[in-house]
This record gives structure tokens, sequence and C-alpha cells, in this order.
């Protein structure tokens, strides 16, 4: 009837004019939301004091995310260069509420990596944290100085000298095995990654018997992997909350290279415990002597600032690699240090120096 069809018409303009209102209520709530974040944004003290500091054209919230969005990483460097080249060598941008600085001069570099107070690490190296624990590369404050303390003499000049016959050792091995490629193109970077873990764990780890080449290729590839993961979660909004993360494929290979890394360290630190628990100071005496040996050695005829080494310049107890030491210190009642920190150092010393054979092989041969 015409009165059923008034009442529907008018129930369906009363619901269009609620529906209506709850969507300018909905976007006012959102613009005041917006604008109180962008007042807390601008008020934080970080942002005062650096705001005279050259930037990029902001918008607000945003700050300057909008200007690498769905951009490559290669691309975000190419824009960071051409605002630096512009701007100067001090550069301030905001992505969001994360405040950033970049420096390119030299003597400001300086002053920030010398400093002995700001040692806190930024929010990105949390991502490094299930890998390297409390390792020496993500941690701060005490811990940090405790633990650089403890494990310095172990890279003593005696020792590293001792390590030469090693990577001569090994650099014939890898020019071997190179040696089928021979008038073709090849790709170097697998060579480096095996030979580079097998001289780590021959020297730093005191392992005499490295692992089979493919295990020690798996372990370099696993590496480089995890940080290709990492790296994306630092740079990728979306990837940078564990909620999402925790649900991707990338969170399943992770794990795996996970298990790759720690299962290889864990073997590594249980076998040299093993073997210094059954030689005891034997392993002392093969370090200096071996030390003592590469002192008095003249490599072509040539001397270095390491020839000239005083046999007393380090102690007993601390001429031992870097495992070695670690596992005598956890044997002392009387040093802080656990089977933990044994194994956080071991994964993050193993990374960087992993990490700087890969930097160096772009560099000079990309």
């Amino acid at each position: 009837s015409a009165a059923t069809e008034t009442v529907q018409e008018a129930i369906t303009q009363a619901s269009a004019s609620g529906g209506l209102g709850a969507l300018w209520t909905s976007l006012i709530g959102v613009v005041v939301i917006a604008a109180l974040y962008e007042y807390w944004r601008r008020s934080s003290r970080e942002y005062r004091m650096t705001k005279n500091i050259p930037s990029p054209p902001e918008v607000p919230v945003l700050g300057n995310a909008h200007l690498v969005f769905g951009c490559s990483n290669a691309e975000v460097v190419a824009k960071g260069n051409a605002y630096l080249e512009q701007l100067g060598e001090t550069l301030r941008a905001t992505l969001g509420h994360v405040l950033v600085i970049f420096l390119t001069n030299p003597n400001d570099i300086e002053i920030i990596l010398s400093s002995n107070n700001h040692l806190d690490k930024s929010e990105e190296y949390r991502y490094f944290k299930p890998w390297f624990g409390d390792g020496l590369l993500i941690s701060s404050g005490s811990h940090w100085r405790h633990h650089r303390k403890m494990i310095a003499p172990t890279f003593h000049q005696s020792i590293l000298k001792s390590f030469v016959p090693t990577f001569v050792q090994h650099s014939k091995n890898v020019v071997e095995r190179m040696a089928k490629e021979v008038g073709k193109e090849f790709d170097i970077h697998d060579y480096m990654s095996q030979t580079t873990v097998e001289i780590l764990l021959s020297t730093a780890m005191g392992v005499k018997k490295v692992p089979e080449g493919n295990k020690s290729f798996e372990y370099a590839k696993a590496v480089v992997d995890m940080c290709d993961i990492i790296h994306k979660r630092q740079v990728k909004v979306l990837y940078r909350l564990d909620s999402i993360y925790n649900m991707t494929k990338m969170r399943q290979k992770g794990d795996k290279m996970m298990n790759i890394i720690l299962g290889m360290t864990k073997r590594v630190v249980m076998d040299r415990k093993a073997n210094y628990n059954a030689e005891g100071n034997a392993i002392v005496e093969e370090i200096d002597d071996s030390a003592k040996k590469a002192a008095a050695k003249k490599v072509g005829g040539l001397r270095d600032d390491l020839d000239d080494i005083d046999e007393n310049d380090v102690g007993a107890k601390r001429r031992l690699a870097l495992l070695d030491a670690m596992v005598e210190m956890a044997k002392n009642p009387e040093i802080e240090w656990n089977e933990k920190d044994i194994m956080d150092e071991v994964n993050t010393i193993m990374f960087e120096v992993n990490c700087r054979r890969f930097v160096y092989i772009k560099k000079r041969f990309c």
C-alpha cells in the first residue's frame, strides 16, 4: 500500500543519512588522530633538535616516507645520494616517527663511532637478536664493554701471526679448486664463501678437521640468505610487524636458514669444547709455539709490523684463539661468562667475517 511504501522510503532515507553520518564521524576521527600524531611528532625532542638540518620535502604524518614508496633498494640509495648532493653532506629524513640522520663527513662519523657513551643500537638491530643473542654487534653498555675487554686479547698480533701459514694453505687450496675454471667466466663468490668459512673455523675457532666443502658452502649461503631476509624486514614496513612476518613464507625460509647457521655453530662449539677439555694446556703450548715460529719467519725476505713480537707480550692464558679462550673463561667461576655467551659471540664473529668477505667481493669485482 501507499502507507507501507512511505514507511519503507522513510526508513531507507534514515539509513542512508545514518550511514553518511557514520562515515563523516569516522573521517573526522581519522583527521583528529592524524593531527594529534603530527603535533606529537613535531613536538618531540629529537625533531626539535634536528629541525635545522636540511631535509627532503616532508608531508604530514608520513614525513619523507612518501619519497621511497614502491622504490627498490637501488632506487632508494640513488635518491639519497641525489639529495645529499643537493642539500649538503648532512641530511635529515623522517619515516613516520623514525628519525634518521645521514652523515658523509668523515670527521662527523669519527665522533659517533669513537664514542664510549652512545653504544645503544637502533631498532633495526632487533631482527638480529635470534641470531646473535647478546653478541658484541648488537649488545650495548656494560655488557658490551665487558665482552669486548675479554675478547680483544684473542686478536693479539702474535695470535694473528700464527695463522699466516693457515691462510697460505687455504689460499693454495682455493686456487687449485678454481684451476678448472681457467679460460672461462665464473662466479668467484662461491669459492670465496667456502674458503672464508674454512679459514675462520681452522683459525679463530681452532677446528682441526674442517667440515666438508659442501657444509662450509651451505653455511655461507645460509648467512647471505638470512641477511637478505633481515634486510627486507628492515626496509619493508609490513615485514617489520612480527604478526605479519610470522605468516609469510619468508618466515619459513628464515627458520630453515637459522637452523643451518645455529646448527653449524653448535657443532663447532661442542667439538672444540670437547677437544679443549681433553687436551688442556697442550693447546696453549701449540698456539704459543706457532706464534713464535711465525714471528721468526720472513715472507719473501720482507718484514712487516707483526714480525717484531715480544714473547712475553701476551700471557699464557691469553695466548689462545677466540673459541679456546671463551671455553677457558666459561670454566672460571670468577669470570662472568657462560655457554650462551660463547654461542652468541661465535655466531657474531662468524657473521662479521662472512659479511666483510661479501662486501669486499662486491666492491672489488662487481
